[in-house]
């Protein structure tokens, strides 16, 4: 993948892949709302959906970063920083 994406793409692009780790994700899910105690992702949720984005976007992130990254408002901040640094 070339180039930082948009944030609102990034966001659908999340929302994707936790759409295929959680079949019970809303479309339409709030980038606020919290993904483990909100949503009932729980942590073998988390690890496929971090592995998928990792994946998608060819960027390592260490398991505590992760640890701090609940929404996917966080979860995007923290991507864009990272894609932007390369």
């Amino acid at each position: 993948m070339t180039g930082t994406p948009a944030r609102d793409d990034l966001l659908e692009v999340l929302r994707v892949e936790l759409r295929a780790v959680g079949d019970e994700i809303p479309d339409e899910l709030p980038a606020d709302r919290t993904l483990g105690e909100e949503l009932g992702i729980d942590s073998l949720d988390v690890v496929e959906f971090v592995a998928r984005v990792e994946y998608r976007y060819q960027v390592l992130v260490p398991d505590e970063d992760w640890q701090q990254l609940m929404t996917l408002d966080a979860v995007a901040d923290y991507m864009l920083g990272r894609l932007r640094d390369g």
